[in-house]
């Protein structure tokens, strides 16, 4: 369980460009400033009869994106919703490219570590238990593992990178930085949308929304989207005859936004995410059978594969991606969750947020030797040799701040995180056979029949 009581207060220059962002004309100013002022403006206001009218002009989500840190005394990086269209960005892994402070390593989505300047995680190496040094929020809820935000997300609409330690600004502790996600909220105005795209290796992407009132109502409004991303493999075993580097991966999220005053404003979200590909195989790209001297190398690839009765495969397996082995290397993840947003305007433009949050990640591995028994008799097998990790955890955070386009701004609050894990680790199984085969490079290990 972790908890967290955080409180921070910002003094900036903000009356300034609060004036610019909602269209008070400057001249307003200068003559509620200046003697004579009130007289000379009725005196023109009598000897003409023009109406002046000031026209407030709409900023974009965009350039509100841009601007909602700039008097705010930290390092930001903001990729907004106009980037991602531009880019065609989808998850984290694609904005990597226009956030460069932010370092990902992906082994697979248990073994992710995200830093930002350097620091955070030192290692990809699956760290079940412990804390990210990055954290990671999707609408506002914390993300206790960071491969859960590497697939597409429904609705995506900005990231926002914070970089140094933001404990003092909510959620739980970091040193590295946190990165803000945010999705699109629905909208009163009716909309339906739907996107993709085809190419190489059976590449296929489809997202779908739809959004709107319910029924005649101007006070609660709904959003469903989904999305379904597949591609074939392009590494081929010549042994099992399987193909590696595929991904298969659906998503599905549903909101309920209701305003029931306008003081009170709930963001209800439900969410389900399910990843499936192979992956984390490497294409050998020389053989040797003799050293440097002319003298053969005892226990070669081919030789070794031989004895185990596997394929050996060709010498251009390089240019034709090709590998050879018995087993297989796969991977299934799930993640699903609720969250509830509530915010209400407090007097004098102070504002109360609580969010409160449910999500389980389930990792499950599909790693073996043989991938499936028969295959290649006479071999050790492994036919489940993964850990299993199924975690559950509910965060709650409570927060308080001033009003904002203020010279000072003062913020508080308490965040909780509890999250019991379960790893469950598969033991090995043998067949019968009397050859065993070793992966080692620095001496043969499997004796000829």
């Amino acid at each position: 369980m972790t908890s967290t009581l955080f409180a921070c207060c910002l003094f900036s220059a903000a009356d300034a460009h609060a004036a610019d962002l909602t269209g008070t004309p400057h001249a307003a100013h200068h003559a509620q400033g200046r003697p004579g002022a009130a007289r000379d403006s009725a005196a023109n206001a009598k000897g003409s009869s023009m109406e002046t009218i000031h026209v407030r002009a709409a900023a974009s989500t965009s350039r509100r994106q841009a601007l909602a840190h700039q008097n705010d005394p930290v390092s930001v990086t903001t990729v907004t919703e106009k980037d991602l269209q531009s880019h065609q960005i989808t998850n984290l892994r694609q904005a990597q490219k226009l956030m460069p402070s932010v370092t990902l390593q992906v082994t697979n989505p248990r073994n992710t570590a995200i830093n930002i300047r350097g620091l955070g995680n030192f290692s990809s190496t699956a760290q079940d238990g412990l804390e990210n040094g990055t954290a990671v929020y999707i609408d506002g809820v914390y993300q206790t593992r960071p491969g859960s935000a590497l697939y597409d997300i429904s609705d995506l609409s900005g990231f926002e990178v914070l970089k140094g330690p933001q404990a003092t600004r909510g959620g739980v502790d970091n040193d590295g930085g946190m990165i803000n996600i945010t999705t699109a909220a629905p909208s009163f105005k009716r909309q339906y949308s739907i996107t993709g795209d085809y190419g190489s290796y059976n590449t296929g992407n489809i997202r779908l929304r739809a959004t709107g009132a319910i029924g005649n109502s101007d006070k609660v409004a709904y959003s469903i989207s989904g999305f379904s991303n597949n591609r074939d493999g392009y590494i081929k075993n010549v042994t099992t005859g399987r193909m590696y580097q595929d991904y298969h991966d659906i998503g599905v999220k549903g909101q309920i936004l209701a305003n029931p005053t306008d003081r009170l404003s709930l963001r209800l979200i439900a969410d389900y995410t399910h990843m499936r590909g192979s992956c984390c195989v490497s294409v050998p790209s020389t053989m040797l059978s003799h050293y440097a001297n002319g003298a053969a190398i005892a226990g070669t690839y081919a030789q070794r594969a031989a004895y185990a009765g596997a394929t050996a495969i060709p010498a251009h397996s390089f240019r034709d991606m090709l590998i050879s082995g018995p087993g297989s290397q796969a991977y299934d993840q799930e993640s699903y969750g609720v969250s509830l947003d509530l915010n209400y305007r407090l007097a004098h433009g102070w504002k109360l947020e609580n969010i409160a949050a449910w999500r389980t990640w389930y990792w499950y591995p599909h790693n073996a030797y043989t991938g499936g028994t028969g295959i290649i008799p006479g071999i050790w097998a492994q036919t489940a040799g993964n850990n299993q990790v199924y975690e559950q955890h509910a965060t709650e955070e409570l927060r308080i701040s001033s009003p904002e386009n203020r010279p000072w701004q003062v913020a508080a609050g308490y965040f909780t995180c509890t999250r019991p894990y379960l790893i469950q680790s598969m033991t090995p199984s043998r067949h019968k056979g009397r050859n065993i085969m070793v992966m080692d490079t620095a001496r043969p290990s499997i004796t000829p029949p």
